[in-house]
């Protein structure tokens, strides 16, 4: 039987081929309300293509429904948020460290599983990168000052603060980027320790802290890439390019199917 909420958004998605002549894709955000901040996620991808809904999962109040929309939509975007729970990747007894919420845990691993298995386009951002390494076995670090250093700042009381990240020439990131060096915002206390074997560093910062991941084997792959930066409050060119990209995967990916 068709969930409610699944058929609200093929309406919605109907309404919108109908009135326009061109039918959009749903992109699926593991969390995309509750504040400016989560709404900037579905915003900055609506602003540079107007092919796309961006549809909340955190909302929703059952598995169900979060298959319902799964199984309709064209990509995934794990955005940022509040920290991983240490338990997941070994340190139980950090968890006085962090701020964390395991209703979004349980969701963002469950949506890393059907992603793979779907093979839908899937874009990481913050703690979304952080959270796609502890899913394939990977660490973190749990608190960067603390555990790894000060000689960046990776962390400031807004996305108004910045630091410079190196990107690989030879990455499917720097394919889209089209530059090797870039002002990225600091705003993050966490971040990759031990990588996961499936995945390699694209971008670290001048420190040599990781900030950005991709699959180590491409091929025959769906996309995959998740930096440590929020580019959805950069107004850089750069940021707009990852955006399209991103879009353009998921677009593919409905054409395809």
């Amino acid at each position: 039987m068709i969930g409610i909420v699944l058929l609200f958004l093929l309406t919605l998605l109907w309404g919108c081929a109908t009135s326009q002549n061109e039918s959009k894709i749903l992109i699926a955000l593991s969390k995309g309300v509750g504040s400016e901040h989560y709404e900037r996620y579905g915003k900055w991808l609506e602003e540079n293509s107007d092919k796309i809904i961006c549809v909340d999962l955190y909302s929703l109040q059952t598995q169900e429904e979060v298959d319902d929309i799964m199984s309709i939509a064209a990509g995934l975007v794990l955005t940022g948020g509040p920290d991983v729970h240490p338990d997941k990747y070994g340190r139980k007894f950090d968890t006085a460290r962090c701020e964390i919420d395991p209703k979004r845990d349980s969701l963002e691993f469950h949506l890393i599983k059907l992603a793979k298995e779907k093979k839908m386009p899937v874009l990481g951002i913050c703690r979304g990168l952080q959270i796609l390494n502890v899913a394939q076995g990977g660490t973190l670090f749990v608190d960067i000052p603390d555990d790894y250093g000060t000689d960046v700042i990776h962390r400031c009381d807004s996305v108004f603060c910045y630091h410079n990240v190196t990107i690989d020439t030879l990455s499917l990131l720097y394919n889209i980027m089209k530059e090797r060096k870039l002002k990225v915002n600091s705003y993050h206390h966490q971040g990759i320790n031990i990588i996961a074997d499936n995945y390699v560093v694209n971008a670290h910062a001048d420190d040599n802290f990781i900030e950005g991941i991709e699959l180590k084997d491409k091929e025959n792959k769906p996309f995959f890439l998740a930096v440590q930066w929020h580019p959805e409050r950069l107004k850089s060119e750069t940021s707009k390019r990852l955006a399209r990209r991103f879009v353009n995967e998921c677009l593919y990916f409905v054409n395809k199917k």
